[in-house]
């Protein structure tokens, strides 16, 4: 799918539509001989979308639909954006005016997800940075057995399995 987007692309380019214009512009304009650059209308149906997606599904025996493109970008959204303003500019792109809007319909979670991201929202704030680098030596076996520094991580090790068993009952 992506050289085929990557082809239409370029194909666009070559008909001369430029950046700003949409990606898949009204049928009428893509026969135009010249584009006066006036606004260029987005298809009204996505009807030649669903059959491209349709036929393009054929091939590697599972069915997408454009709306599978959309929910793709959400998720890759959830990735990527690092702040509430990106959230909102990504949702926008979406074509939502509200993010609520784009969490409703794409923000789903399994329980399972749900408990890991609790699980590693608990343990990654529940330790200082020198706390973990004691414990991941602790881990790799680089401390002397004996020592002060050999109990504290011992001991940071155990609070941390405590942790993790606490969550595990939950489930």
């Amino acid at each position: 799918m992506h050289e085929i987007l990557i082809d239409w692309v370029a194909e666009l380019r070559n008909l001369g539509f430029s950046e700003g214009d949409p990606l898949f512009p009204d049928h009428r304009d893509l026969h135009a001989q010249e584009l006066a650059h006036a606004p260029i209308q987005p298809m009204k149906s996505e009807g030649a979308i669903a059959a491209a997606f349709t036929e393009a599904s054929k091939t590697i025996g599972k069915a997408y639909c454009p709306h599978s493109a959309r929910h793709c970008l959400a998720v890759l959204g959830d990735r990527l954006c690092r702040s509430k303003e990106q959230e909102k500019a990504w949702s926008l792109n979406l074509g939502h005016e509200k993010v609520a809007t784009t969490e409703a319909h794409y923000g789903k979670m399994t329980d399972e997800n749900r408990r890991a991201v609790m699980l590693e929202l608990h343990t990654s704030g529940a330790w200082a940075d020198d706390e973990k680098d004691l414990m991941l030596d602790f881990f790799q076996y680089r401390l002397t057995l004996g020592t002060e520094r050999f109990r504290l991580a011992k001991e940071l090790a155990k609070k941390r399995e405590a942790v993790v068993e606490s969550f595990e009952v939950i489930e």
